[in-house]
């Protein structure tokens, strides 16, 4: 299956944890046999942006292509797309789209404004999950920093809506009114599983990333 993930965000090296967990959640459906794509962004769109991303990729020995606008490379069988030195990320991202004629897209909250979701929508028969991370960054509810019933209503032309927790999921139903299911997809790197893991008899426990917005 052809998996197109849209991250209007950077994919690598991480800068937060949604990042992090869209290319754990890729790199694992790429071990599974899927042919994966990722269309993603710098930071900041010019020559030093460009030439820093070239330099991260190099230190981590990945090799990357480089285009006018993009770099390109390959991290853990997952194909990356990586626009830099332009601004135009709607063209990008449609040219991307047309060349790959993904089965599926993924979107997430890492697209409040849907930049990238109105285009994934468009596309004629990819079918489009919409990823919820946080609940701050939906058009709806009392945590929404950006309200929009347009913006919702989009929404309603997603195949599928995932929620990253129970309580995620919940939210979305409860203030939307958008059918949503839970589905664990908050990976772990590979190798850090814990030897406490399910450890009930431990007094100690372990708080992994407190956050007021996520639920």
């Amino acid at each position: 299956m052809k998996i197109l993930l849209a991250h209007n965000s950077t994919y690598f090296p991480s800068l937060g944890g949604g990042d992090k967990s869209n290319r754990l959640l890729m790199e694992a459906l790429a071990a599974r046999g899927h042919d994966t794509l990722v269309v993603t962004r710098a930071p900041e769109f010019s020559e030093k942006s460009h030439a820093e991303l070239k330099r991260e990729l190099a230190a981590r020995g990945i090799a990357a292509e480089e285009d006018l606008e993009s770099l390109s490379y390959t991290l853990n069988g997952v194909r990356v797309r990586a626009l830099t030195r332009q601004p135009h990320l709607r063209a990008f991202f449609q040219s991307c789209l047309d060349a790959f004629d993904p089965d599926i897209i993924l979107t997430s909250t890492d697209d409040p404004g849907q930049i990238l979701f109105d285009l994934a929508i468009r596309h004629p028969r990819a079918r489009v999950v919409y990823l919820v991370r946080a609940t701050i960054a939906v058009p709806f509810g009392p945590d929404s920093s950006m309200v929009s019933s347009a913006k919702t209503a989009n929404l309603r032309h997603a195949d599928l809506i995932i929620g990253v927790s129970h309580y995620v999921a919940g939210y979305v139903r409860e203030w939307s009114g958008l059918d949503a299911i839970h589905v664990p997809i908050s990976l772990l790197e590979p190798g850090s599983e814990s030897s406490q893991l399910g450890s009930f008899d431990n007094e100690f426990v372990s708080m992994v990333n407190p956050c007021a917005v996520k639920g």
